[in-house]
């Protein structure tokens, strides 16, 4: 019976050595999505001990660790979103990203190995400007900037749309074939395309779910829609008015005592949305400077999922997790039609997020579609800056 007994615990360790994870090697790494059977995201990770960083050319997303018996959950921070991932060896990790986001089935293949630079073979550049049309030729087709810098055949970058940037964008060039991407645990976005002398033309992925074709051409003077001026006031008779419940299930109304004789931003946006967190960021620090001399921010969320829990979780999760400081309240669920009909004075809703501005005798004076955030470089500063200084004139009005 002893050696019974000896054997089985023989046996279990070495099930359980063969099954036990292992420590990977510490520094950069190349991860992958397996978005379609020939269609790879990669994208880069730093490992370092028990942390993990997704890399986003200058964004760094330090993942939550959660090690189980025979794998491990990174979680990304800001959006309901992981890796679950086995570490099979010190130069191997596989398993996949789930975004509950899209539901709870959705998952993407995974992959990591150390990190290895590719060969610089290519003998073109795409630095500079590029007139961009996505779904070209079709009834869905829209207009981007493309924005680029290339240091060798490493490439870094953005497109700007009229309603939000694509965020931080970095890759390769191996001979004619481009390859950018980013990945954020809510956005999955890759670019491929073949560059033949001023034109570019591919194909944008986003997840596994949706893809389209883009072209674009080499234009240092192409510009977007002013943001300002894409949604506008239609009915000044109406007023901006709304009741919605807050975080704590109370009722929430504008206008109100507490904003008279203030500066208002209402921000329409929405937990899941990364374009609405780098501006919910932007106004963090506005309020930090601006809230003793007026300034107040309303945060009106429109949320994916379908529970008022649920809604009232990411919310509080994104609140939480950057401290923002001002006003938030639930209004309904993630579609611009929805905030269309809560707010019925402007034209149209185009995008979350959108931001009305307020005056202090309650008259809109600025209405901004959309965001261009950090990893737009100079349109980012440019923007920076002229909010501040209409929010500082309308604060000495």
């Amino acid at each position: 019976m002893k050696y019974y007994i000896l054997a089985i615990g023989i046996i279990t360790l070495q099930i359980n050595s063969l099954f036990a994870q292992k420590t990977p090697t510490n520094g950069r790494w190349n991860g992958y999505l397996q978005l379609h059977k020939n269609t790879v995201l990669p994208f880069q990770l730093d490992i370092s001990e028990d942390t993990f960083e997704v890399v986003n050319n200058t964004e760094r997303i330090l993942l939550e660790v959660r090690k189980g018996e025979d794998s491990t959950d990174l979680l990304f921070p800001d959006f309901n979103s992981f890796l679950r991932v086995k570490i099979e060896s010190e130069n191997s990790i596989h398993g996949f990203w789930y975004n509950r986001l899209k539901g709870d089935n959705y998952k993407i293949p995974f992959s990591a190995k150390p990190y290895l630079p590719l060969d610089d073979v290519t003998s073109v550049n795409v630095s500079g400007k590029w007139e961009t049309t996505f779904s070209p030729q079709s009834e869905d087709a829209y207009k981007a900037l493309g924005v680029f810098e290339q240091n060798s055949n490493v490439v870094t970058g953005t497109f700007l749309t009229e309603t939000g940037d694509y965020r931080f964008l970095s890759g390769t060039i191996q001979n004619d074939k481009l390859v950018v991407s980013t990945f954020n645990g809510s956005f999955a976005f890759l670019f491929t395309a073949t560059v033949t002398e001023n034109k570019l033309e591919g194909m944008f992925y986003s997840g596994n779910h949706w893809k389209t074709n883009w072209e674009a051409l080499k234009n240092e003077n192409f510009k977007l829609a002013d943001a300002d001026s894409l949604t506008y006031v239609t009915n000044e008779e109406i007023p901006v008015k709304f009741e919605f419940p807050d975080l704590q299930g109370n009722t929430f109304s504008y206008p109100n005592p507490d904003f008279e004789d203030k500066v208002v931003i209402i921000q329409l946006m929405g937990s899941w949305c990364p374009n609405c967190l780098d501006e919910s960021l932007f106004y963090k620090s506005l309020y930090e400077k601006y809230a003793t001399k007026g300034l107040e921010i309303i945060s009106v969320c429109y949320e994916i999922p379908k529970s008022a829990e649920q809604r009232v979780e990411g919310v509080k999760r994104m609140k939480a997790k950057n401290d923002l400081p001002f006003h938030f309240v639930i209004a309904g669920s993630a579609k611009k039609d929805c905030a269309s009909k809560h707010f019925p004075m402007l034209n149209d809703i185009m995008s979350f997020p959108t931001s009305i501005i307020i005056d202090k005798s309650g008259k809109i004076r600025n209405i901004h579609t959309g965001f261009s955030g950090p990893g737009t470089g100079d349109y980012y500063l440019e923007y920076e800056k002229n909010t501040t200084q209409l929010i500082e004139e309308l604060l000495s009005e």
